[in-house]
This record gives structure tokens, C-alpha cells and sequence, in this order.
């Protein structure tokens, strides 16, 4: 394997010049990491499916495999799916608010433009999520220092759990409440120990960061929709 330099230790977070070293093609030696003396990246041998269940478990380790060794991933990608899915949660629930009200024709002629609205204010609301947390990053003490992409990276991987409402969508459950409450815990918790696994902060620390960037985030999620529908 070529060496950049720029691995990670998925147990202890130091740098690491590579992962492994190919003698043959079915033969490999997975490096120890200097400051540890533990495996730098166990994950490189594992499947996929056995990293995916670690991450649902919240293990660190898978996430830091994710991140900064697994290579260029699709980031901008899932993105673009997790902003879709909020947006159709957020359309469905202000169409369920509507149906209590009476509508006039006016009303129904703007139906079609809702889910452009609603992606707009999902975008914006994402955005000012992310730049608390980045402000809050400046802010605190950091055990690493990483990139903002790395962050970013990291705060996309977290919200995957936001994919849950796929199946909810062909269950017919995508305006449950209780299924959306649980959705949104599981990402909540998936953001924590995601931002202390890549941040390497204490989980106060993780707690109070993304809990405040997500209440900022519903704040003006609310202010826009006031406005809107004024």
C-alpha cells in the first residue's frame, strides 16, 4: 500500500504513515500503531456489512475507519439523498397541519410548489447546523485538529440514520410520530459519539455541541416557516 501519511489509529486517533503491506496479492501485514501498539485499522480486513453494524452500534473505531482511511466516499451524495428525505418529512408534516384548515383555490394551486419551499428550508437549516457546530469546534478545545471537510464528512455520516424514513415511506408510516421521534434520537446519538469520535472531545463536550446545533437548527427551522406562512 502506497504511504501518504495521513491515517488515522481508529483506537487511539494518532497519525499513522499506513495501514497494511502488501507481499502478495492474498497476503497482507496490518502495521501496529506506534502509540498504542495496537492494529492501526482492524476494519481493513472486515466487510462491509460488519463495519455498518459497527457504526449502528456507535463504535469510535468504525467511524474513524470511515473517515479519514476508507478512501474517497460519496459524501456530497448521501448528502443530497438525507436532504430529500428531510424535506419530504417536513412537506408531509406541514400537509398534515393544512388538512385541518380549509383550503381555498388558491391554496391548492401552491401545493405543487411546497416541496421546493420545503427543500429550501431544509437546506438552510442544514447549513446553519453545520455552521454551529463549526463554530462550536473553534470554540472548545480540540484533542485533534481536523479539517472542516473532515467535520462536514462527519456530520453527513451521522445523519444516515435519517435514511430509516425510506422504509417508513413504503409502510406508510413517513408521518408517524413516533417513528420520527425515533429517527430523530438514533441520529442524535449517532452525531454525538460520531463528533467525539473524529473531535476526540469528551461526551459532555459532544452532548452539549450537538444538542445546542440542533436546537439552532429547529429555531430557525421554525422562524422560516413562519415566515413563509405568514
Amino acid at each position: 500500500m502506497e504511504t501518504r501519511g495521513d491515517y488515522m489509529c481508529v483506537n487511539c486517533g494518532a497519525k499513522a504513515p499506513s495501514l497494511y503491506k502488501q507481499h502478495s496479492p492474498d497476503v497482507l501485514r496490518l502495521y501496529h500503531c506506534k502509540k498504542c501498539e495496537n492494529i492501526v485499522d482492524k476494519y481493513v480486513e472486515y466487510d462491509t456489512t460488519i463495519i455498518l453494524i459497527d457504526i449502528i452500534l456507535q463504535q469510535h473505531q468504525a467511524y474513524r475507519h470511515i473517515l479519514f482511511n476508507a478512501g474517497s466516499k460519496p459524501f456530497w451524495k448521501i448528502a443530497v439523498i438525507l436532504l430529500l428525505c428531510d424535506s419530504y418529512v417536513l412537506w408531509i408534516n406541514q400537509e398534515q397541519k393544512k388538512t385541518r384548515k380549509n383550503f381555498n383555490q388558491f391554496q391548492n394551486f401552491q401545493l405543487d410548489w411546497d416541496i421546493y419551499i420545503m427543500a429550501l428550508v431544509t437546506l438552510i437549516e442544514l447549513v446553519s447546523f453545520v455552521l454551529t457546530v463549526l463554530i462550536f469546534t473553534q470554540l472548545i478545545r480540540n484533542k485533534w485538529r481536523i479539517s472542516y471537510s473532515t467535520l462536514v464528512h462527519a456530520m453527513i455520516v451521522g445523519s444516515c440514520g435519517k435514511l430509516m424514513i425510506v422504509p417508513a415511506l413504503i409502510w406508510g408510516q413517513s408521518g408517524s410520530y413516533i417513528y420520527l421521534g425515533l429517527t430523530s434520537f438514533f441520529v442524535w446519538l449517532s452525531l454525538v459519539h460520531v463528533y467525539q469520535a473524529v473531535c476526540g472531545v469528551p461526551q459532555s463536550v459532544a452532548f452539549v455541541t450537538i444538542t445546542c446545533s440542533q436546537g439552532i437548527q429547529y429555531l430557525i427551522r421554525c422562524l422560516l416557516l413562519m415566515l413563509m406562512y405568514v
